[in-house]
């Protein structure tokens, strides 16, 4: 991998501020963070016993840097040198094979991981095709209607390429969900147990690696989905491999969620979000110092003014997305003005069009909630409106060493200036 150099024109900068996770084609932009809850988890699953089936939960606001953590993870446990996991990476928001998050169920997402494992294992040679688990495989799933068998090929290339066609089509149209799902409801406990099979066959034809699937972006959808999916989450948890899973943060605060953790046997961890104030209000150097390298990993400081540049850390409320996104706002109005470099006023300008966007999803009583917020009344007890701020990243949570704590999306705040001075009066 050619390490990506920092932009030095602005036409350059727009591209590199592509404010996607980061991937193994451009990891070389990669600034390393000082909390170690990821450092934490790939310790544990690399002292894992590899026959087992540990299941994480791990969350933290959207934007906040889990998927690109997760790449590192996964270069990390299959570092070439001394490989410890074959890792399946599976983004239930895939432009170009995700599930609908408008329209989901546990019966998509049972399949849509398992399509993943088998895929990636058929690419790594780990599937035998004289394997009896594949051919009743590929029997089951010839059998649903929306399935269309290649005719020619060995067994197992004929299931990867149905289950490519199945990664593809489960997020068009709800008639072809229906009725996979119904097919799927009809024959579950064999698709389930074949699954298992499949995933013990690759396991073994790994070792010494263990199996370890991610499944990334679940933290998108709604609170309530995010809650009847895991409420129903006995197939994810019955899968025999290592699996991450990656719910909202929002959810974790809900009184529902704590049966949620037991059955998780409450493996779950928050990835927080990058601290740049302190619950006092001073700013914190570390932090500040971290989002500050992301920049400077993307761009030359000769094309951004020390001003904007210490504007677009604060504007970003710790987020490295809503960062990398500020900044690329920013660079268009440079390049629209013809100037040579982003200005104090073009972040502004940015973070004007942004502060729009939150006007669009507050309502008249998320305002009391954020004035008491804004005044200092930073503790609060989660309550569901609380929990719709979070993930909306009006509001968003922070903790240091000894405590956590809420504030508003410095974005938000100018929104809050005059109403709560008014609503105060």
């Amino acid at each position: 991998m050619n390490a990506l150099e920092p932009a030095s024109t602005l036409q350059q900068a727009y591209r590199l501020l592509e404010p996607n996770p980061l991937n193994e084609d451009n990891l070389s932009l990669y600034a390393s963070r000082s909390d170690t809850e990821i450092e934490r988890l790939i310790l544990k699953l690399t002292n894992s016993d590899r026959h087992s089936a540990t299941k994480w939960l791990v969350t933290g606001h959207r934007g906040n840097g889990k998927s690109t953590e997760f790449q590192r993870l996964r270069q990390k446990l299959q570092d070439p040198d001394s490989p410890t996991h074959l890792v399946v990476y599976v983004d239930v928001n895939d432009p170009h094979e995700g599930l609908d998050l408008n329209d989901i169920q546990i019966q998509d997402l049972l399949l849509f991981i398992g399509l993943h494992v088998y895929r990636t294992a058929y690419r790594e040679g780990l599937i035998a095709d004289r394997s009896p688990t594949v051919r009743r495989l590929l029997d089951l799933v010839r059998s649903f209607r929306v399935t269309r068998v290649p005719t020619e090929g060995k067994v197992s290339a004929k299931l990867n390429l149905i289950f490519a066609e199945f990664a593809v089509d489960l997020n068009k149209t709800l008639d072809f969900r229906r009725e996979l799902r119904e097919d799927i409801d009809s024959n579950y406990n064999q698709l389930l147990l074949l699954f298992n099979e499949l995933f013990e066959n690759i396991a073994a034809n790994a070792a010494p690696r263990s199996l370890l699937v991610v499944v990334d972006s679940m933290d998108r959808l709604t609170p309530e989905r995010a809650l009847a999916a895991f409420h129903t989450s006995s197939p994810l948890r019955a899968l025999k491999c290592h699996a991450i899973y990656t719910p909202p943060l929002s959810i974790f605060y809900h009184a529902d969620f704590a049966p949620i953790r037991l059955a998780f046997e409450n493996n779950d961890m928050v990835l927080p979000n990058v601290l740049i104030k302190s619950y006092s209000g001073a700013n914190v150097a570390a932090g500040r110092e971290f989002l500050g390298e992301i920049l400077r990993r993307r761009l030359t400081l000769e094309i951004i003014e020390p001003a904007a540049l210490e504007q677009l850390i604060t504007l970003s409320g710790g987020l490295p997305r809503e960062l990398v996104y500020l900044a690329r706002e920013a660079c268009t109005f440079a390049l629209l003005e013809q100037s040579s470099q982003i200005e104090a006023a073009h972040v502004e300008r940015s973070a004007a069009v942004y502060r729009n966007q939150f006007t669009h999803v507050l309502t008249a009583d998320d305002y009391p909630v954020l004035c008491a917020m804004f005044g200092g009344q930073k503790r609060q007890t989660t309550t569901p409106q609380l929990q719709m701020l979070l993930h909306k990243l009006v509001v968003m949570e922070y903790a240091d060493a000894t405590e956590s704590w809420y504030d508003v999306h410095p974005v938000v705040t100018p929104l809050l200036e005059e109403r709560c001075h008014d609503n105060a009066a």
